[in-house]
C-alpha cells in the first residue's frame, strides 16, 4: 500500500474497570503486535495509552506523520462500554470536526494535505463471555469503537489511508486464531516487500 513507512505507533485503551495495565488485554495485544511487527518489518513500534492520541490536531505537520503507521487497539466491554479516555478523545475529535466544517476557506488546502496524512487501522477487542452473547450483542459491543474509528477518519487520518479494522472476541478466541493472522495480512498489504522480512 505504501513504501515510505518508517515508524509504527500503537495506542491502546483497556477496559473501563481496569485501573492498572497489568492483565490488560489491550496492552497484551499491543506488546504482541510490537513483537511481531519488529520481527516482520524490522521497525520497533512505540506503544502509548490512548489518551495521548488527543495531542494530534491541526497544528501537526503532516510531513512528520506521513511515514508513520498508526494502530489503535481498544478493549470493548460486553455491554459496549469503553474506557473514559476513549470517550473524552472522541468528544474532542468531534469538536474538531465541527470546526473544520465551519472553516470553508481551508477546504482546498485540506484536500492537498490529505495525501500526506498517516495510515492507520483500528483493532477492537470484544470481551463477551459466550458465543451467543458475542453474536447477539455484536452491534452493542463494538458500537463505541466503530464511532471512534469514524472520528479518526474525519480528523486525524483520511479514509483513503484506512486499513479495514479487526473485531475479535478475545475471551473466546486466542490471538493465534484472529489477531495474528490479521497482523500478518496487515504487514503483507501495508509494507512493501522490500521493507518486510519473513512474511
Amino acid at each position: 500500500m505504501t513504501s515510505n513507512l518508517k515508524k509504527i505507533q500503537i495506542y491502546y485503551a483497556p477496559l473501563p474497570e481496569e485501573k492498572e495495565d497489568e492483565g490488560s488485554a489491550a496492552l497484551e495485544h499491543s506488546l504482541r503486535a510490537k513483537s511481531m511487527l519488529a520481527e516482520k518489518t524490522g521497525i520497533e513500534a512505540f506503544i502509548q495509552k490512548f489518551q495521548h492520541l488527543s495531542s494530534f490536531d491541526d497544528k501537526n505537520d503532516n510531513d512528520n506523520l506521513s511515514d508513520t503507521f498508526f494502530i489503535i487497539i481498544i478493549s470493548c466491554a460486553a455491554d459496549g462500554s469503553i474506557h473514559r479516555s476513549v470517550r473524552k478523545t472522541t468528544k474532542k475529535l468531534l469538536s474538531l470536526s465541527a470546526e473544520k466544517k465551519e472553516d470553508n476557506d481551508k477546504v482546498l488546502q485540506q484536500k492537498d494535505d490529505e495525501r500526506k496524512k498517516p495510515s492507520f487501522t483500528v483493532i477492537l477487542l470484544g470481551h463477551a463471555r459466550c458465543e451467543n452473547s458475542a453474536k447477539q450483542m455484536n452491534e452493542t459491543i463494538y458500537g463505541a469503537g466503530r464511532r471512534i474509528e469514524r472520528s479518526l477518519c474525519n480528523n486525524i487520518f483520511t479514509m483513503h489511508h484506512h486499513v479495514k479494522r479487526l473485531e475479535t472476541q478475545v475471551e473466546l478466541a486466542g490471538p493465534d486464531l484472529e489477531f495474528d493472522p490479521y497482523l500478518e495480512s496487515l504487514i503483507a498489504t501495508t509494507f512493501c516487500e522490500d521493507d518486510t522480512k519473513n512474511i
